[in-house]
């Protein structure tokens, strides 16, 4: 079971994320860059997902801030966002070593796959029906 911070400052966002990811992950959750760094190094992740857009600290500053605190072991960063275009995100992203972006809204499955690349196990299938002969 990994340990998941989702750093966002709209609890929807931080909802979806807990329902979808509750059932196999530790979940810790945090409103802003400042209070998901203050998280980050007390519980020390195995993945973050934040959000790109929020006050105190935004994400871009706190994805810095997670990677120079020595304290904080490395971990996979997802940038969960729906505030900017392609080329904007990409650039962020590649400036502080986030290469993985989940754009709002999206699938379930989505996420979920994501996730699981992002920690370096195989997804496994959503339940469906019954496979028939």
């Amino acid at each position: 079971m990994a340990t998941i911070l989702i750093v966002d400052d709209n609890a929807v966002n931080r909802q979806l994320l807990r329902e979808i990811l509750k059932s196999n992950h530790k979940i810790i959750e945090a409103e802003d860059g400042e209070e998901g760094l203050s998280a980050a190094q007390a519980a020390h992740p195995d993945l973050i997902i934040t959000d790109i857009l929020m006050p105190v600290m935004d994400g871009h500053e706190f994805v810095q801030r997670v990677r120079a605190d020595l304290s904080i072991p490395r971990c996979e960063v997802i940038f969960f966002t729906a505030h900017f275009n392609d080329r904007e995100v990409s650039s962020l992203a590649l400036e502080c070593g986030v290469t993985r972006i989940l754009y709002k809204p999206c699938g379930i499955e989505k996420i979920l796959q994501m996730v699981e690349d992002a920690l370096g196990h195989p997804a496994s299938p959503l339940p469906g029906p019954p496979d028939r002969d």
